[in-house]
């Protein structure tokens, strides 16, 4: 079986076909940029791009979407993550926490589609943490975004950028990924999924 995931970023394909490497699909890389919509929940935004590269390609697809939460901006700035880093970079996140509550957390969504689903079923994942006092240098797990050089995860004392694979790993235990998408590809969720949501969010 093959998976598509609809992403120009080539680190969040790499750090995904690592993840998934012991399931029973092949993940393959479909380039392509699609309009993210500007709304506040990381799911919508995942689900509706999963619904859109369906439809180009009409094969199972995956699409992913996340974002830091900041404790002491009311866990701004969320999905707006990627427009505000393009704006102030990782040094102006430091500047704004600077003398304030450095507690945050990632959530990331990640959404699947194929035929036999009316809509996307879409798994969220949260990684509690907080945000460093300084930008790393080093880079030993292939991080998708530049915020892992700045998040230090909770009973962890160094960035996610320079925790090796293998550690990352043990992080990565209670994240629903992998079962979500052998319950999503094995057909245990009911095929017509939720009429009156735009997504069926797994777990619920």
């Amino acid at each position: 079986m093959e998976i598509y995931l609809a992403t120009k970023n080539k680190g969040k394909y790499e750090t995904l076909k690592k993840d998934f490497d012991m399931l029973p699909f092949d993940l393959l890389l479909f380039e392509t940029e699609i309009k993210e919509p500007r709304e506040s929940d990381v799911s919508l935004i995942a689900a509706n791009k999963a619904i859109e590269a369906f439809n180009i390609l009409n094969e199972p697809v995956i699409a992913i979407d996340g974002g830091i939460y900041l404790s002491a901006y009311d866990n701004f700035p969320g999905s707006f993550t990627k427009y505000i880093l393009e704006q102030i970079n990782l040094d102006g996140i430091l500047k704004l926490l600077e003398g304030k509550e450095r507690k945050a957390y990632f959530k990331d969504a990640i959404a699947y589609m194929d035929r036999y689903y009316s809509k996307p079923i879409v798994c969220e994942y949260i990684l509690q943490g907080e945000i460093s006092s300084f930008v790393s240098k080093e880079e030993k797990y292939n991080m998708w975004s530049e915020l892992a050089k700045v998040f230090v995860p909770d009973y962890e004392n160094k960035p996610l950028s320079e925790i090796p694979y293998n550690e990352m790993m043990n992080l990565k235990e209670n994240n629903p990924r992998s079962k979500f998408m052998i319950d999503a590809i094995s057909k245990k969720f009911d095929k017509r999924v939720i009429e009156y949501d735009q997504y069926y969010k797994y777990g619920e």
